[in-house]
């Protein structure tokens, strides 16, 4: 991604789920997906980083000083607390609960619900998660004739290497997040959704831009915010 390059586009899923990859050369990565949960207008997101062990910690730092905290994720440091767990999905309720679960609808052990705002008490945006890929030839690649839609972010060879991030925000229908953006980051590109929470007056912005990290971590990291609202 070129310096200075600043878009988002509109998209228009129509269905479920949306799903986010990347393009080096001519191969495409798929990198994760959000959708809708059931009948109500909560949602999950699902990467396809594979993994069947998880590790976790509750980090309670504001997110502009987690890259000191934390400047980056290695497999070593986390084998101790690993417990066997294949992630299916991250949820994200309506309600404002947080909680990841396997196929089958379990939990990893002593994981606990997150409480965070609810959708309809968000009074401008909020940043759902984010998430610092590790490196692209780890994610599966998109079959040549698969037809699953994807939203592709094409990116030169020389950006391989260069950490990156994507983070999801949601945004209310009348707050002007890209001024934001627009000011707080020099380069990014990024998809914005009008449909999936509408009920909420809600759009979902999907931002991919350069990490703040100074090396691509050597597996996936996956980062929950929370918040706390008025009404809790």
């Amino acid at each position: 991604m070129a310096l200075g390059i600043k878009e988002i586009v509109e998209i228009t899923p129509s269905g479920q789920p949306v799903r986010f990859a990347v393009r080096i050369d001519d191969t495409i990565y798929r990198m994760f997906s959000y959708f809708r949960i059931g009948k109500d207008s909560s949602i999950a997101m699902r990467s396809y980083f594979e993994s069947n062990y998880i590790a976790t910690e509750n980090i309670q730092v504001p997110s502009e000083e987690l890259v000191k905290y934390k400047p980056y994720f290695s497999v070593t440091e986390l084998e101790e607390s690993a417990q066997p767990f294949k992630i299916h999905k991250s949820s994200f309720h309506k309600s404002g609960v947080l909680n990841i679960k396997d196929k089958k609808s379990n939990r990893m052990n002593g994981d606990a619900d997150i409480i965070s705002i609810p959708f309809g008490s968000v009074e401008d945006n909020i940043r759902l998660f984010y998430i610092y890929p590790t490196q692209y030839a780890k994610y599966p690649k998109l079959p040549e004739h698969s037809n699953k839609r994807h939203y592709i972010i094409k990116l030169p060879a020389s950006s391989k290497n260069i950490p990156s991030m994507f983070e999801v925000r949601l945004s209310k229908y009348d707050f002007n997040l890209r001024a934001k953006l627009d000011e707080a980051y020099d380069s990014f590109v990024g998809f914005y959704d009008h449909e999936t929470l509408m009920e909420y007056k809600i759009d979902i912005y999907t931002v991919f831009r350069r990490s703040p990290n100074p090396a691509i971590p050597n597996t996936e990291a996956f980062f929950r915010e929370y918040y706390y609202s008025s009404d809790q």
